[in-house]
């Protein structure tokens, strides 16, 4: 992981369906313009009940919570992010 990481590389083998579902389906907006995180603990979750309980989800406790100033931004937003366990 560590030489792939040092050399900055990404091949099209690396892009799992498990990989592909995490970046794309279990990250979301909520209402407030906050990113959540969702790490499915039971392996079970999927993804139209995501879809289904994203409100409820976004209740849940969080085990981490940041933001950050989007320097690149010609704004320089605010992004507010947390990480929950479902």
């Amino acid at each position: 992981m560590h030489e792939i990481l040092g050399a900055n590389k990404l091949t099209s083998e690396m892009l799992t369906r498990q990989i592909v579902d995490l970046f794309f389906y279990q990250i979301f907006v909520n209402d407030t313009g906050e990113l959540i995180f969702v790490i499915d603990s039971t392996h079970t979750l999927k993804h139209d009940e995501l879809i289904q309980n994203r409100k409820n989800i976004a209740n849940y406790e969080p085990i981490y919570t940041g933001e950050m100033i989007d320097k690149y931004s010609r704004f320089k937003n605010l992004v507010k992010y947390k990480v929950v366990l479902v």
